[in-house]
């Protein structure tokens, strides 16, 4: 019924109700690129509770930073039941869209270990139309029947080559909606798989390790047994095994993204 939502609100605010036929995030997105004629398109999900001075701090930092930058702020979770695992929470693999984001209480540009996600960055118009929009074949699309993640990712990716800097701007917050089924172990395992899928699927592999097995290096065989034994040994000492048990995931998502991607081995 989201026609119906937004047909409600016409009279309230400037709304144009832009229907894409076809599922898929990233198929949305672009049309809603194209529709768009102002000059910072912000983006969001529909499940958040953006602060008042939301857009606002949108706009102010890209007046200051017109050309050079896309933006980005921090997210707050709103859990409907109780959290995750604080250890869980404080791993590197799990995803932003549980555990939050923040990069602090200042103004920046990120470093490369730091990042933007979906619900909550902006970007000028003019930057999306240079690199093509989002890649429709990233992102989570029901149609495909697939976990499948990273359209921001390679889009920002593919503005950072073309000279744009992240800049955080830390006013811009939202409070993000997490319900109970994605704070479970299992959603976000498929999460970081998913994750490793992108990692690996997103670029032609260029592999300089010889023996393959089925298109795999035999390192990543051995990465995953080793983990597979540390993870067995931290749960037979009573702990969770979590971080091993995200490399394992990550590297299963890894092994199935190197068999979708056509291979070229270079001997020297």
């Amino acid at each position: 019924e989201t026609d119906q939502v937004a047909q409600r609100f016409l009279n309230k605010l400037p709304l144009i109700y832009i229907y894409e036929s076809q599922q898929g995030h990233s198929k949305a997105k672009n049309s809603g690129i194209k529709a768009a004629s102002g000059r910072l398109i912000i983006f969001t999900d529909d499940d958040v509770l953006p602060y008042p001075e939301w857009i606002s701090a949108y706009w102010s930092a890209y007046q200051k930073k017109s050309a050079g930058f896309y933006f980005g702020g921090p997210i707050e979770g709103n859990f409907e039941g109780p959290k995750p695992d604080k250890e869980l929470l404080k791993l590197f693999l799990t995803p932003h869209s549980v555990k939050g984001l923040d990069w602090g209480t200042q103004s920046k540009i990120l470093s490369s270990n730091e990042w933007f996600i979906g619900p909550n960055w902006a970007c000028p118009l003019e930057a999306l139309q240079m690199v093509g929009g989002f890649d429709t074949q990233l992102g989570l699309d029901p149609s495909s029947g697939k976990q499948r993640v990273g359209e921001e990712t390679d889009l920002m990716k593919r503005l950072s080559k073309k000279g744009l800097f992240p800049w955080y701007v830390p006013q811009a917050r939202i409070r993000h909606f997490v319900p109970a089924n994605k704070c479970t172990l299992k959603h976000i395992a498929a999460r970081v798989e998913a994750m490793g899928f992108c990692h690996s699927n997103t670029r032609q592999k260029t592999i300089l390790e010889l023996p393959l097995i089925g298109g795999i290096p035999l390192s990543i065989y051995k990465r995953v047994m080793k983990l597979w034994l540390k993870w067995i040994f931290a749960r037979l000492r009573g702990k969770r095994g979590y971080g091993e048990y995200m490399d394992i995931r990550f590297l299963i998502g890894t092994m199935k993204g190197l068999q979708n991607r056509p291979v070229k081995i270079f001997r020297g």
